[in-house]
């Protein structure tokens, strides 16, 4: 369950519960301890539980660190980012289709060599 904010999404690993996904995506979107309380109904106490748990699984000390490790372990990735890997993806798969396998020759052109009288041709 991959889990989508405006700037960010969340990827499940790590052990994390939903509920400390969606936690995570909503800190990394800038979201106060306050605003994640009232967005996702969790009292003060249990939010500051889940926090805690995030911080033991993925071996934070403070919450900026928690947030900096979601992103060095790949948990949380920016979305400009994804969409920025994947266009460079398909361009470089469409580089690859229009090499020519011919050393020097010209991309998506089939290149034949005829002898005649004694000189090469390239058609």
């Amino acid at each position: 369950m991959e889990l989508r904010g405006p700037n960010f999404k969340a990827v499940p690993g790590h052990d994390l519960t939903a509920r400390e996904l969606g936690m995570m995506l909503l800190l990394a979107e800038g979201a106060t301890n306050g605003e994640i309380e009232q967005m996702t109904g969790m009292k003060s106490i249990d939010r500051a539980a889940a926090e805690t748990s995030i911080k033991k699984k993925l071996g934070a000390r403070t919450q900026a660190n928690m947030i900096a490790r979601a992103f060095s372990l790949g948990i949380i990735a920016s979305r400009a980012l994804c969409l920025l890997l994947a266009v460079l993806s398909a361009d470089y798969q469409d580089t690859l289709k229009q090499r020519s396998p011919v050393r020097g020759g010209r991309p998506g052109v089939v290149m034949v060599r005829i002898k005649t009288a004694g000189r090469n041709v390239w058609v």
